[in-house]
C-alpha cells in the first residue's frame, strides 16, 4: 500500500515538476544540458512553498544561511564567514589583527602615492546587522558591533555606518529580504566615499540629487529569500534613485581579450541584479574576470581601478556617473599580488578604490604588503616634482 502511494507520488512529481519549472524559470543560454535537466526537475517550488509557510511564522529551516528577525528582516547566517557569530563577539579581540592590516594599507596608500595616483580609499560595506541591529532576533540583538570598527581609525577607510543609520529614517538602506544596502543607501555611502576623497583640481563632484528617491516599488524577494528558495514567494522591493533613472550608454570590454562585452544602460533600478556579467546563472561569469567600463558622457574623464565585491553592484551607476574610465575586478585575486602592480602599471590610475564587505574586511589577504620602492626612485621623483 505505502509502497503504491510513494510510486505514485513520485510519478506523478515527475510529470508535473518539469512543466512548473519551465513556467516558473529562465535559463540562461550559459546553462550546460546536464544543469538546465537539473533545474527542470528541480525540488525548489515545493521547497519555497514550504519555507513560505515557515516564513511567515518566523521560523527558517535554514539557519546557519539565514535567520528571521523582528517584523521578518532576513539576516545571514553564520555559514558566511560566521556573519552572526563574529558580530556578536564583535572587533574587540581583532585590535591586534586590525591593526596589521590598517600597517599593511597604510604601507599600500604610500606605494600609490608614490606611483603619482590620486588617492587610494577602501569603502566598507557594513554587514546588515550593523545598520539594522534592532530587526536581528532577540538572542542577537546584544552583540558587539561592527567587525571593522578598529579598521577606521585608519584614513584610509572610510566609515558610512553612521550616515547609512541616520538615512534610514527616511527609508531604508538595506531591503528587507536581501543581503545588500540598495540604491539609496549605496548613494549615501558613495558621497561620504567622494567627500573623502583627495581629488585633483579639475575633479567635478557629482550633484548631491543623484541619490535622491524617486520611486520605490515591490518586487520578488533578495537574495536571502532565495536562499530560502522562497524568493518568487516573499515580497521585497526596489528603491529608485535619480541615477537610475537616467540613461548612459556604456561601453564594457573584457580587459584581457579587448572585446566589447555589452553596450547600454546598467543604471536601471535593482542595479544589484542589473549588470549582465553579474547573471548568476551565467556560468561563465568568475570572479578572476576584469572588465574596463567605459563611459563617454561622465562628468570627469579620469581613470578609475576599483576592486570590488557584491557591494559594488548598486553602487556602480554612481562610480560610472563619475569615472569615465573604470578597471574593475574582485578584490579577492588582486589586492595585495603581483596582479595588483600589472594593474597599476598598465591602467595608471588616477585614483585606486576598494568595496568590501564587512564580514570579508579582517581577511588575510589585506595583511600583505607591496614591494619596497627603491629609496633613490623615490628621492629623484621628488627632486622633479
Amino acid at each position: 500500500m505505502f509502497s503504491r502511494l510513494f510510486l505514485f507520488i513520485s510519478l506523478t512529481l515527475i510529470s508535473i515538476l518539469p512543466i512548473a519549472n519551465l513556467k516558473k524559470s529562465e535559463f540562461s543560454e550559459f546553462l550546460s544540458i546536464k544543469n538546465r535537466v537539473k533545474n527542470i526537475y528541480s525540488l525548489d517550488l515545493i521547497e519555497g512553498r514550504f519555507n513560505k509557510i515557515l516564513f511567515s511564522m518566523g521560523i527558517s529551516n535554514v539557519p546557519s544561511q539565514v535567520l528571521i528577525g523582528t517584523d521578518r528582516w532576513l539576516f545571514l547566517g553564520d555559514n558566511y564567514e560566521k556573519t552572526i557569530t563574529n558580530y556578536r563577539k564583535g572587533s574587540d579581540g581583532q585590535k591586534e589583527h586590525s591593526q596589521k592590516i590598517i600597517e599593511a594599507q597604510s604601507a599600500w596608500a604610500q606605494y600609490l602615492l608614490n606611483k603619482d595616483i590620486n588617492d587610494f580609499k577602501i569603502i566598507i560595506g557594513p554587514n546588515k546587522s550593523t545598520i539594522y541591529s534592532e530587526k536581528l532576533p532577540e538572542w542577537i540583538k546584544s552583540g558587539g558591533g561592527s567587525l571593522s570598527k578598529n579598521l577606521y581609525k585608519s584614513d584610509v577607510y572610510i566609515n558610512a555606518i553612521d550616515e547609512l543609520i541616520e538615512a534610514k529614517t527616511i527609508e531604508n538602506t538595506y531591503e528587507r529580504t536581501d543581503t545588500h544596502w540598495n540604491s539609496f543607501g549605496a548613494s549615501v555611502a558613495f558621497k561620504k566615499l567622494i567627500k573623502s576623497l583627495n581629488k585633483s583640481k579639475d575633479f567635478i563632484y557629482p550633484g548631491q540629487d543623484f541619490g535622491e528617491i524617486v520611486q520605490k516599488s515591490s518586487s520578488e524577494g533578495g537574495d536571502l529569500a532565495e536562499f530560502l528558495k522562497a524568493h518568487n514567494y516573499i515580497s521585497g522591493s526596489v528603491i529608485t534613485t535619480k541615477i537610475n533613472l537616467k540613461k548612459n550608454d556604456l561601453f564594457i570590454y573584457d580587459y584581457n581579450s579587448k572585446n566589447l562585452v555589452y553596450r547600454g544602460n546598467i543604471n536601471k533600478s535593482g542595479s544589484n541584479r542589473s549588470f549582465p556579467f553579474f547573471n548568476r546563472n551565467n556560468t561563465e561569469y568568475k570572479m578572476t574576470n576584469i572588465y574596463h567600463i567605459h563611459n563617454p558622457e561622465a562628468i570627469n574623464n579620469s581613470k578609475l581601478l576599483w576592486l570590488g565585491d557584491s557591494f559594488g553592484r548598486a553602487m556602480t551607476p554612481y562610480m560610472t556617473e563619475t569615472f569615465s574610465d573604470i578597471l574593475m575586478t574582485h578584490w579577492v585575486k588582486v589586492a595585495g599580488t603581483s596582479k595588483l602592480i600589472e594593474l597599476l602599471e598598465e591602467w595608471r590610475p588616477d585614483y585606486v578604490i576598494y568595496t568590501v564587505v564587512e564580514r570579508s574586511s579582517l581577511s588575510h589577504i589585506f595583511l600583505k604588503h607591496p614591494p619596497k620602492i627603491n629609496e633613490n626612485q623615490i628621492r629623484g621623483q621628488t627632486s622633479n616634482g
